[in-house]
Formats: structure tokens, sequence, C-alpha cells
């Protein structure tokens, strides 16, 4: 099955979450974290909305810490960008 992405600015809280519904639940969740979060910190603490990755900085040499190439890093950025449509 194809994949697919949703990219929204992650809110402060649940309360301003557009995916919070309106008797508090939350539309990314399973039933049963919905019924068991005894708060909407509760609920946040399990949030499926991930942050964005970093883009990578090129230095333009080999990076040996982290075992990559230029090429790489660049290839890392191009993908962050198709996917927030830059």
């Amino acid at each position: 099955m194809n994949k697919g992405v949703v990219v929204l600015d992650i809110p402060e809280s649940c309360l301003k979450c557009p995916l919070l519904c309106a008797n508090d639940e939350c539309i990314l969740q399973d039933d049963d974290t919905n019924f068991n979060a005894d708060s909407l910190d509760d609920l946040r603490s399990s949030c499926p909305i991930k942050p964005m990755p970093e883009k990578k900085s090129i230095c333009g040499r080999y990076d040996s810490h982290s075992k990559e190439m230029p090429s790489m890093k660049m290839g890392w950025n191009k993908c962050i960008d198709e996917i927030l449509g830059e």
C-alpha cells in the first residue's frame, strides 16, 4: 500500500489541535487510548504527530562521526524540501 504524509504545524496543546474532535478525543488515536486518557496531557504523551527531522549541514567532506557523504546529506535535505513543498 502507498504511504502518504500530512504536514501540519504542531500545536502547543491538544486544545489547539485541529485533530481534536468536539468530545475531546484525538482522531489519530484509537478508542482505547482516548478512553484511558485521564487528561489531555495523557493524550498528548501518546500523540502520533512527530516533528519534521532537521536538515543536515553540508561541509563538503565525509563525516566520520555520522558515516555520511555530502551527497547523502544533500539527498536527505532534498527529501525534507519535497515533503514541505519547498
